[in-house]
């Protein structure tokens, strides 16, 4: 008697009016048909989302073949099994489930303890979602000129809380303030989890770049500084630009420093000089005055000798100039006098 099917089976002899019956145990033969399959087949590389393997052992007639001693093991330091070995059950079956942080291909691999054939699958570790602990955005540099031309390259890496690099996750960009220009305000991170765009400005001030990867925001403050001074946008004013050469009335003088983008230039260091007789300057010529937070410098300019004086200010390499003109005050019988010519007549 054969049979090709591992099961128990009845068999009974008829002899007249007997009839005994008998037990025999068909039991499956030696692994053959072995089939080693992971599902899901890809997961996220969290370190808690699994992979179930399923090692199913047949012999040649297709039949379970329980019993079978079954190692398990997957080469990468971070994967994480359930179990290192396991033997099969009565439908031939072995499961272990696999997890792991990062993200990449896997190998694992099943071993049969008594052939020592060994079986392999795949399981595919994705990112998962981008993190706001790990994920980086960066401003280079982040103090640049308001020219319209300097740029601040911004550069994002979208990392899950692993530190593995998400790539395809979409980004948008926005920017507070004026004056600005973006390379790109949106996109999506390439295979690397980077994205890149630049950021200009003629505007000065401090700008706050807003960036959200798939719902998670990440900010950068950029400084945005003066350009050089302009001689062309900044201004030199006399208040009055008439007075009286009397040593106590003054001009006052303001000189406004802008750059080519009409920015205030502030901290410059500037210095006042006049022309003609007794010009008394305040702070005294030459000395440095630097321009406040409104890009003004300020001197007062005294005299007690009536003529047009002429004023230049010096800064950042430019000069400007204004005309003060000082005139006569009233008579006065001290320094005044009348002579009579000739003085003797007939």
């Amino acid at each position: 008697m054969t049979s090709t099917t591992a099961e128990p089976k009845n068999v009974t002899a008829t002899a007249g009016t007997a009839a005994p019956t008998t037990t025999v145990l068909f039991s499956a033969g030696a692994a053959q048909n072995v089939s080693w399959v992971a599902s899901p087949n890809s997961v996220v590389a969290d370190g808690n989302s699994k992979s179930t393997l399923t090692l199913i052992v047949r012999d040649a007639q297709n039949n379970a073949v329980p019993g079978v001693g079954v190692t398990f093991s997957e080469a990468s330091a971070d994967s994480i099994l359930s179990a290192t070995s396991g033997t099969t059950d009565a439908a031939g079956s072995v499961s272990v489930t696999l997890a792991a942080t990062v993200a990449e291909s896997k190998t694992p691999k099943a071993t049969l303890t008594t052939t020592g054939t060994q079986y392999s699958t795949t399981v595919v570790f994705v990112p998962g979602p981008v993190s706001g602990l790990v994920s980086t955005l960066v401003a280079s540099p982040n103090t640049v000129t308001a020219d319209g031309t300097s740029a601040t390259s911004l550069v994002f890496d979208a990392q899950d809380a692993f530190g593995n690099v998400v790539p395809g996750a979409t980004v948008s960009v926005t920017v507070t303030g004026a004056g600005y220009t973006l390379g790109s305000a949106s996109g999506t991170t390439d295979s690397g989890g980077a994205f890149t765009t630049t950021l200009v400005s003629t505007v000065a001030e401090s700008k706050t770049v807003t960036l959200v990867a798939n719902g998670v925001n990440f900010t950068v403050v950029v400084n945005f500084v003066p350009g050089s001074a302009a001689a062309a946008h900044s201004t030199l004013v006399a208040s009055p630009n008439q007075l009286v050469a009397d040593g106590s009335q003054a001009s006052t003088l303001t000189l406004t420093v802008r750059d080519e983008q009409n920015n205030v230039v502030t901290n410059l260091s500037t210095t006042f000089a006049s022309t003609g007789t007794a010009a008394m300057l305040t702070p005294t010529t030459g000395t440095a005055v630097p321009t406040d937070a409104n890009g003004q410098a300020q001197s007062t300019l005294r005299s007690t000798y009536a003529e047009s004086k002429i004023v230049t200010v010096s800064f950042g390499g430019a000069t400007l100039q204004v005309p003060v003109t000082f005139v006569a005050g009233s008579p006065n019988s001290m320094y005044s006098s009348l002579l009579a010519n000739p003085n003797v007549q007939t």
